[in-house]
């Protein structure tokens, strides 16, 4: 069973719903690093497959990056928002009978538009989190929720909104990968934004391309691409407001080939998003480039 938690960068856009009001188009994006041409060549005597362990719940530490560029094009005028988000979370993975479980931590987030940067003081870090894998279900609690908690999230909890930037980092590994052998898997779940709960399905495929050296350390590249499709209804700001939108992305993961652990993940989604409050209908496009990078090894 292979299942890639991936929530889609709409978190941005309910962390940013004044962008309908603010223009921000005078102020350069950060600097980002390329990557395409820093990926060392794949030789022929590198192994054509690795028989992956399966995750013993031992907890790494995560940095992710996010940079993402919002427009409303429900209008004459080209109104953007330009986000950067960090984050540093630990993570743990256990598999067993089918069924993956994960625990870990949120220490650190933070949002920077403009560069104003956004934080709240209704959150108390770390905020400490659980979750399941099973049957294409990802289920993900605060873990002072009881495992009996419904699967609906309790949206009104503003700590439940920040677990998005975990998303890349928790993945599971067939038993074996094969170099070129593709294989596709998919996952539903529901996450919160803002107030609102939001129903996800992504259906993402796997290209193993081989092992290679990445920052100073053996990793299997996997290329990956995907497709999201969301939608949610819910209060925000004494409205009543729904939400509808597709998602496509695609990028690499650099796996441990023991372990099958990420030791880093670099991805760009595009979204179309579609919010229809109080009568009015506004329709958003997104940019989202994602690194997210382990910076503790921890035990394998």
């Amino acid at each position: 069973m292979v299942i890639r938690y991936l929530f889609t960068g709409i978190t941005a856009v309910m962390l940013s719903t004044a962008c309908s009001r603010t223009v921000s188009t005078s102020f350069p994006l950060p600097a980002r690093t390329d990557t395409s041409s820093s990926i060392p060549a794949i030789t022929a005597k590198e192994p054509n497959s690795w028989k992956i362990a399966s995750p013993l719940g031992t907890e790494q530490t995560y940095i992710s990056i996010s940079f993402t560029t919002i427009e409303l094009t429900s209008t004459t005028d080209t109104i953007r928002e330009i986000l950067q988000s960090r984050s540093e979370f630990t993570l743990g993975l256990n598999t067993a009978d089918r069924t993956t479980t994960f625990r870990g931590a949120l220490h650190k987030f933070s949002v920077n538009s403009a560069g104003r940067v956004a934080s709240s003081k209704q959150i108390e870090f770390p905020v400490e989190f659980t979750g399941t894998i099973a049957e294409g279900m990802l289920t993900l609690r605060l873990a002072s929720q009881t495992q009996e908690s419904s699967s609906i999230p309790n949206c009104s909890n503003p700590m439940l909104s920040l677990l998005g930037s975990i998303r890349r980092a928790v993945f599971v590994a067939p038993r074996e990968v094969t170099r070129e052998v593709i294989w596709a898997d998919s996952v539903t779940t529901t996450i919160c934004h803002g107030m609102i709960p939001i129903t996800l399905t992504m259906v993402e495929t796997f290209r193993p391309a081989g092992e290679i050296s990445h920052r100073g350390a053996h990793s299997i590249l996997i290329e990956h691409t995907a497709k999201t499709i969301f939608s949610g209804e819910g209060p925000q700001d004494q409205h009543r407001v729904s939400l509808t939108g597709t998602g496509i992305s695609s990028g690499k993961l650099y796996l441990d080939p023991l372990s099958g652990l990420i030791l880093e993940t670099i991805d760009e989604e595009r979204t179309t998003l579609t919010v229809h409050s109080s009568g009015r209908r506004q329709q958003f496009t997104q940019v989202v480039t994602d690194t997210t990078t382990r910076i503790q090894a921890g035990l394998p």
